[in-house]
């Protein structure tokens, strides 16, 4: 008794230019971690990158943002935006994202409080959210499966206490 549509975007990207841009709902390009942002949840609005030329020890590194508007069912007017640099010198990648999350009063509505705190009254957040993302990791290829690390420290420049936390990742194999 529902159709939905998972992805819905025109992106634009010039021959010979590392320039590109999206508009619609497209499959999120920040790589950090799933504390800030699910996989499974699409980006509706702007997204905007370019790959830079490589430096010193990276052989490649990225900088892309991004504003999306609305949750996953559209029924909020919620703010995100982002902004993400990227590196990678062969088995090492390190990153640096910062995020802000605004008109978020809705999502409580919605269910999407999850472990957030709510202030008195549980009808706001009780911080803000204006999160610094760090990351390193690490990739091994083995002869039979790959091993990666990562490693994901947060920093929440909106709240008043409870600012920090971490994501570690291992993935082995496929």
């Amino acid at each position: 008794d529902e159709l939905t549509v998972d992805r819905a975007y025109v992106r634009f990207a010039a021959p010979q230019s590392t320039f590109t841009a999206t508009i619609g709902l497209a499959a999120s390009p920040f790589t950090g971690t799933e504390v800030l942002w699910d996989r499974d949840i699409r980006f509706s609005g702007v997204l905007a990158g370019t790959e830079l030329p490589p430096a010193g020890a990276l052989l490649t590194h990225r900088v892309y943002g991004g504003v999306s508007v609305g949750s996953q069912d559209h029924e909020d007017e919620s703010l995100t935006a982002a902004v993400r640099w990227e590196g990678e010198t062969g088995r090492f990648s390190v990153g640096g994202a910062f995020w802000h999350f605004d008109r978020t009063s809705e999502l409580i509505e919605a269910g999407y409080a999850r472990t957030n705190r709510l202030a008195a009254g549980g009808e706001e957040f009780l911080s803000h959210f204006e999160v610094v993302n760090v990351s390193v990791g690490w990739e091994w290829l083995g002869e039979h499966r790959p091993l990666r690390l990562r490693l994901d420290l947060l920093f929440n420049a909106g709240a008043d206490d409870r600012r920090t936390g971490g994501d570690l990742r291992v993935d082995w194999g496929e």
